[in-house]
């Protein structure tokens, strides 16, 4: 299944980073859709749905606490090198899509891409609060937030909280209150 069209969304944010490690350590921890509480420190909780453990059509469910909660399904799954997925509305945002892609530079170097799409609530008003304020904040957000912590958790090994399943098996209860 292909990525998300970008003119599907009215908005869109790119970022990239180079990553001092292989492009199959990037991936391992990408394609460990359960655990991105692992590694994203506003994902408080995180665990698949279904019967779906990886690949297109696996869900997960995060609770990011005050900000509330959110679902999202993979729709792009190209082994070893990108995955792509969707996000429930949340926010202002009625349409959310990721995609992440991996490249391998050396044999000690990738570079890592994301991509993020999305179309807001509020017709005009939404592209005016686009406009003055939500761009350069999913733009700064999309860079120093998401990869640098995946950078940070791929080079040195740090967790911000440890998985509850162990390695390889894919975390299906949420955090008990």
């Amino acid at each position: 299944m292909k990525k998300s069209e970008p003119t599907t969304y009215s908005h869109h944010q790119k970022a990239e980073a180079p990553i001092a490690a292989p492009a199959a350590k990037v991936w391992e921890v990408l394609a460990d859709f359960s655990a991105v509480d692992t590694w994203v420190p506003q994902v408080l909780s995180s665990h698949i749905e279904g019967d779906i453990e990886t690949g297109v059509g696996i869900q997960r469910h995060c609770d990011l606490g005050s900000s509330g909660k959110i679902s999202e399904k993979v729709t792009h799954w190209d082994e070893g090198r990108s995955l792509g997925y969707e996000i429930s509305p949340f926010g202002p945002m009625q349409a959310i899509s990721n995609y992440w892609s991996v490249r391998e530079v050396d044999r000690d170097n990738s570079i890592v891409t994301v991509e993020l799409n999305y179309t807001l609530k509020f017709g005009p008003l939404g592209r005016i609060l686009n406009s003055l304020i939500l761009s350069s904040v999913m733009k700064k957000r999309l860079h120093s937030g998401a990869l640098m912590m995946l950078k940070k958790r791929v080079e040195t090994g740090q967790v911000v909280r440890k998985r509850r399943a162990p390695d390889g098996v894919p975390q299906r209860e949420a955090v008990k209150a």
